[in-house]
């Protein structure tokens, strides 16, 4: 069954070529929308992801999302009790916790590293997204 899965998301690949993107870390290969590529370094993207998000299940390899050094912080043990996470430019950076009131969203933020003022603008940013989702005022 793997050799098929491989072959087909080979086969995915070679279809969508041209609306791709690759990059290489430690040897190996990631492909990524072209559009994702593109974006200019000196503007971050931030995203407040769930526990159990799909970037961070997706994969059984995290080094490139995530710094070996930090694993513990995000998901512990056997259990796989995955925090919420910070994703700055593509890589988790951080995690975070929310307590909902009756008329705001409180987010407890731990990034891994002082963030520089881009990232933090961005970082707010994302927080006021996340307020208006819940359809909360949202403070940190």
């Amino acid at each position: 069954m793997v050799g098929t899965d491989r072959k087909d998301a080979q086969a995915g690949i070679e279809m969508n070529v041209s609306q791709l993107a690759s990059g290489v870390v430690d040897s190996k290969t990631y492909w990524m929308g072209r559009r994702m590529s593109a974006l200019p370094p000196h503007s971050p993207v931030v995203a407040l992801l769930p526990g159990f998000d799909e970037y961070i299940l997706g994969y059984t390899e995290r080094d490139p999302i995530l710094d070996p050094r930090h694993a513990r912080r995000v998901y512990s043990g056997l259990n796989l009790l995955f925090n919420p996470t910070i994703v700055i430019d593509g890589r988790i950076q951080g995690t975070w916790k929310r307590l909902i009131r009756k008329e705001t969203v409180d987010l407890s933020l731990h990034p891994f590293k002082r963030l520089n003022q881009a990232e933090a603008h961005a970082l707010q940013r994302a927080i006021q997204r996340y307020g208006e989702f819940l359809g909360l005022r949202a403070a940190s």
